[in-house]
């Protein structure tokens, strides 16, 4: 290989390996989140709770409780949201692990599912920025700086924090930042920064959250955080799955599409004959993710001459819970 090609080749993944090293993307912890991980903060004269609710391999509920008080006390702040009887509001929120997308948004308080497409949660917003970790010249330091030295010497600061309703003091924290997008209202091309704690293994929420500029309109400051939240909820309600379009009869087989929030794994098919009710189990050729939620469902077709039937899915989960088809199938 050519010196100046090898050079070259070189140089670029030294920059590409940089690139990994220094980059951190702020949803890989919540990847490996534990139920009960919670983080409580003050936000615009309002203190939010949000709290894993539940994380399985494919998705990520999170808890999101708010209230307006003048005041709360870090070593109560766990406890007051856990017995909290009138909460401004209270949403859970399903989020796909793979694509980072909302699917399911349920208010609590009103008792109505809402469009994921239009949830602002703050989380959900941290998920799509790109965060840098921070050079040490980058980052606030303490201390009188001392204008006779060509250099700054100042030790960084690193934020004090509450964990379980403690106080911490004097832990060496990692800084990274990212720019926030424009379309956020008063917001757009600032800088949000965020603190971790190294010594916080396993846990997936910053040790501390902030607009670089002390933006007047959004400020951002953690109360207390820590484990076993323990949620008033005991799980996330779902939409019905539904049949999503019309039966494609082809010569072996029956083709549609299915909706639904649960494991599409879970999901049994079966025919019934119109007539006698006889039911058979549906042997399942193809089940393809099309997008969020919807799939492309593929069953083997019966024998011929076998009649009309109908057919329905159940779930593993729900025990009394079955699906029907509206249109009838004829082999």
């Amino acid at each position: 290989m050519d010196i100046k090609k090898f050079k070259f080749l070189k140089f670029i993944l030294c920059l590409v390996i940089s690139a990994k090293i220094f980059a951190f993307d702020f949803f890989t912890p919540f990847k490996e989140a534990e139920k009960g991980d919670y983080i409580i903060l003050t936000i615009n004269k309002t203190y939010t709770c949000l709290s894993i609710f539940e994380r399985t391999e494919n998705r990520l509920v999170l808890e999101e409780l708010t209230f307006l008080q003048s005041k709360l006390n870090p070593k109560e702040a766990k406890k007051h949201f856990e017995n909290l009887s009138q909460p401004a509001s209270h949403t859970i929120l399903e989020i796909d692990i793979d694509t980072k997308a909302c699917t399911i948004c349920y208010d609590v308080l009103n008792r109505m599912f809402l469009d994921p497409k239009g949830m602002d949660s703050i989380l959900l917003r941290l998920f799509e920025l790109d965060f840098k970790l921070m050079k040490k010249d980058e980052r606030r330091k303490v201390g009188v700086l001392d204008l006779e030295s060509p250099f700054d010497n100042r030790p960084v600061w690193n934020p004090s924090y509450y964990f379980q309703g403690e106080s911490v003091k004097g832990r060496t924290c990692e800084g990274f930042r990212a720019i926030i997008p424009q379309d956020i209202k008063y917001l757009g091309g600032k800088f949000v920064e965020m603190y971790i704690d190294p010594k916080l293994k396993g846990f997936c929420f910053p040790v501390w959250l902030q607009i670089a500029d002390d933006a007047a309109a959004f400020k951002v400051i953690p109360v207390d955080m820590g484990k076993n939240f323990q949620s008033k909820m005991s799980k996330l309600p779902r939409p019905l799955p539904c049949f999503a379009s019309q039966l494609n009869h082809q010569p072996s087989s029956i083709l549609f599409e299915f909706e639904t929030t649960y494991p599409i794994q879970s999901h049994r098919f079966f025919f019934y004959d119109l007539k006698t009710l006889k039911v058979i189990p549906a042997k399942i050729n193809k089940k393809e993710k099309i997008r969020i939620n919807r799939y492309a469902i593929e069953l083997e077709s019966l024998p011929q001459k076998s009649g009309e039937h109908g057919i329905y899915s159940t779930l593993e989960e729900e025990k009394d819970l079955i699906i029907e088809c509206i249109q009838s199938c004829k082999f």
